[in-house]
């Protein structure tokens, strides 16, 4: 079995250093990342949410106002569409 970088250096139980390597990274970096990730996410103050429900709420408006011919017409094309019409024989 290969040695590991630790071992090189003559550290006594490097399996349980790296264990605390792991820890003390994941408390001082990764942990205190998710929290503000999660803060902004759920927080009451988060904008996105309400952002996004503009937006949704914009486009409902924009089909709403828009006569039906506008928005339908592409599937109107797709059904009456044949191939026979534009067969080139």
């Amino acid at each position: 079995m290969d040695k590991t970088a630790l071992e090189d250096f003559g550290v006594e139980q490097p399996q349980s250093m790296m264990e605390q390597l792991l820890a003390m990274l994941w408390d001082e970096i990764c942990e205190k990342v998710w929290d503000a990730r999660n803060e902004i996410l759920h927080s009451s103050k988060n904008k996105a949410s309400a952002d996004e429900m503009q937006t949704l709420e914009e486009k409902l408006l924009w089909y709403r106002r828009k006569p039906f011919s506008l928005w339908v017409s592409p599937i109107v094309f797709l059904t009456s569409y044949s191939l026979q019409s534009h067969h080139t024989a």
